[in-house]
């Protein structure tokens, strides 16, 4: 903080300044009049953590100013043990009721009721928040806690054993449950109900059982930024919500999973063996992942020879299918959840000798190997250039476009359009836990690198069209309520061939019901076709 000529009648309150330079000062005054300094943490890594030039008639007191002597008999020189350098968050006790209450400061930054005796700086560091359950299950209750409080992103909270109810995040008023820390003591347990949120800010010391429930409503999320350490009586399980009578497109949450889906249809993407489809029309047959019944006879123009039985154990990153035939069931992740960077190369073989066979090359199965909502539109997700732009999510059953294929091209930051992301069929840049997709690679060498800042927690279904592609062309197909669609958009950088940054490539449905709408350009079939602005002579098919 600088103040600076003859400045008068400043109050400066319960503020925290950390200076991380070995020179200057966390607070400079020079030249100032009636200046009312309270309740602020002035924290240096140089000698000086505060420097008052000329100030007269100034009331300084109740500080901590370290590592400088302190001014105001009520003012204390004490380390303020920063969470970091950038994250002001203190977990120094010695500094709670040093400060004195000032009328209209109730809160501190993180929304947390300041005592009467408050905290010094902006954070009022309330120290371990135990669960009691006193009253019921309810995370959001203020009854269920010896603080009297819900815990906020400053919070280190710790769920004890022994105790009479233990903590679900089941209230309808509040579905996200944040803390700084936690830690869940043996034989203690925490549920998040499907459709609930929680997120740790920094560490979590697992001991006890952390189940994220689903069910046919949706599925829990969970976000932690620190380390997260697993005693040896935890129990850590992640619930995944299957219909009967569908295809699932899978990945895992937990760094090993194995035997997940054992007994039941469940098949990995072989890239190398997926070169054509067959180009007859739709005819009604029985597939049994092996043989189609007549090989002979008319196939469907969507089959692919890409599909091959999926070993039991499966790789974090990679998409895998899943169908089975009995009741709608809960399978369980049952292990430590990922966290951190996940490397995923993807295959590329090239099988086609023309351009109408090279689009059935580089096609990869990817998941989302986070317990929380991934957004492919983050820059939390980093591809090479041998990486096309669009993922293509498969959808069977449960929306009007049943078994089709929805798609999401991410926007361009290099381009002088970088928000120009686009979907068609309600595609969306979010892909559920444990869900997967298909992405394509151009060539050789194709990596994504998906890291913690891709995770999200999300109730948005659909990515919705703005008001930023005034050069579009959108256009639907529609058969007895069930529809598909098409885009052709003019932007500066496209060409008139296939471009893998802005342009998808046509998905066929499995199913013969739901009409097909494509663009036609040099032997390419297209759901989305992005050509040169400015090419008043484009011929698109």
């Amino acid at each position: 903080i600088n103040i600076e000529g003859a400045s008068t009648y400043q109050n400066i309150y319960f503020n925290s300044v950390n200076n991380v330079s070995t020179t200057g000062s966390a607070l400079k005054v020079n030249s100032a009049d009636f200046l009312n300094i309270r309740n602020n943490i002035f924290a240096s890594a140089s000698a000086t953590s505060h420097d008052i030039a000329s100030s007269t008639n100034e009331t300084r007191d109740y500080n901590d100013i370290f590592p400088d002597m302190a001014k105001g008999g009520n003012s204390v020189s004490t380390n303020p043990l920063f969470v970091g350098n950038s994250d002001l968050h203190t977990e120094a006790a010695a500094l709670d009721n040093k400060a004195v209450a000032i009328a209209g400061f109730t809160l501190d930054i993180d929304g947390e009721t300041r005592g009467a005796l408050p905290f010094i700086g902006a954070d009022e560091f309330i120290g371990i928040n135990n669960w009691t359950g006193a009253t019921d299950t309810d995370w959001n209750k203020t009854t269920n806690w010896d603080k009297a409080q819900v815990p906020t992103i400053g919070t280190t909270v710790v769920i004890p054993t022994g105790k009479p109810n233990y903590p679900e995040t089941n209230g309808a008023s509040n579905k996200l449950a944040v803390c700084r820390n936690l830690t869940i003591d043996v034989n203690a347990h925490l549920y998040i109900a499907p459709g609930h949120y929680l997120t740790v800010d920094k560490n979590f010391d697992q001991n006890g059982e952390f189940i994220l429930k689903s069910d046919a409503t949706g599925m829990a999320s969970f976000l932690q930024e620190g380390t997260m350490n697993y005693g040896g009586t935890a129990i850590t399980k992640m619930e995944q919500w299957l219909a009967t009578a569908k295809w699932h497109y899978v990945s895992s949450p937990i760094t090993v999973a194995n035997g997940i889906y054992n007994g039941q249809y469940y098949y990995k993407w072989n890239e190398a063996t997926a070169d054509r489809w067959y180009h007859n029309d739709f005819v009604d047959l029985t597939w049994n992942f092996g043989t189609w019944s007549g090989l002979d006879a008319d196939i469907p123009r969507n089959t692919t020879m890409g599909w091959e039985n999926a070993n039991a154990l499966m790789t974090n990153g990679d998409g895998y299918i899943f169908k089975h035939t009995g009741v709608a069931y809960k399978e369980i992740f049952e292990g430590e959840f990922n966290n951190g960077n996940i490397t995923v190369n993807l295959d590329f073989t090239a099988n086609g000798v023309n351009a109408e066979q090279e689009v059935f090359d580089g096609w990869n199965l990817v998941g989302n190997p986070y317990p929380s909502t991934l957004n492919w539109n983050s820059d939390g997700v980093i591809k090479n250039s041998q990486v096309d732009n669009a993922i293509y999510v498969y959808e069977d059953g449960g929306t009007a476009n049943y078994n089709n294929y929805q798609y999401y091209i991410k926007g361009q930051k290099n381009s002088p359009y970088p928000d120009i992301a686009l979907n068609t069929n309600q595609g969306t840049c979010y892909l559920a836990p444990t869900q997967s997709a298909f992405v394509r690679a151009n060539a050789v060498g194709a990596q994504i690198i998906i890291t913690n800042e891709a995770r999200e927690h999300t109730t948005v279904q659909f990515y919705k069209s703005g008001e930023k592609h005034p050069d579009l062309l959108r256009l639907k197909a529609e058969y007895k309520g069930l529809t598909d669609e098409m885009i052709i958009r003019f932007i500066p950088e496209a060409t008139e061939n296939y471009d893998g940054q802005f342009d998808a490539l046509k998905r066929y449905s499995t199913s013969g019901n739901i009409p097909q709408i494509y663009s036609y350009n040099e032997a390419t079939e297209l759901a989305v076709n992005t050509v040169f602005k400015s090419m008043t002579d484009a011929l698109v098919r």
